[in-house]
């Protein structure tokens, strides 16, 4: 009997994972479909992915994470509503010494990657 609730908890938190990992692509997606046509609703669900995200413990690739301002939610763009530019730092390895750094045009926030 143990042993069958043990399998009956894993499959439950294999089904929220999938459950939350398609909210997230649907968020995402939907962010995406709004963007131009109605920033706001876009940052908001923007916003709301990060949020489930986090309450899932959910991690998120860093090539998202490069392409969203966690302060406001904005979809970055650059050119359009970022600015990015990769700068140097001379005293650090070879493998470390440039990063990208990203400004959100809509709220200042700057991201280091």
């Amino acid at each position: 009997a143990a042993s069958a609730s043990a399998a009956s908890a894993a499959d439950d938190a294999a089904a929220d994972k999938s459950a939350n990992t398609a909210r997230l692509r649907f968020l995402l997606q939907s962010a995406h479909a709004h963007a131009s046509t109605a920033p706001e609703l876009s940052r908001h669900l923007v916003l709301e992915l990060l949020r489930l995200a986090r309450g899932a413990n959910m991690k998120l690739p860093q090539r998202l994470h490069q392409r969203l301002c966690g302060d406001c939610g904005s979809i970055l763009v650059p050119g359009v509503n970022a600015h990015a530019a990769v700068r140097s730092r001379p005293r650090k390895p070879a493998a470390r010494r440039r990063r990208l750094h990203v400004q959100c045009l809509w709220c200042d926030q700057t991201q280091e990657h």
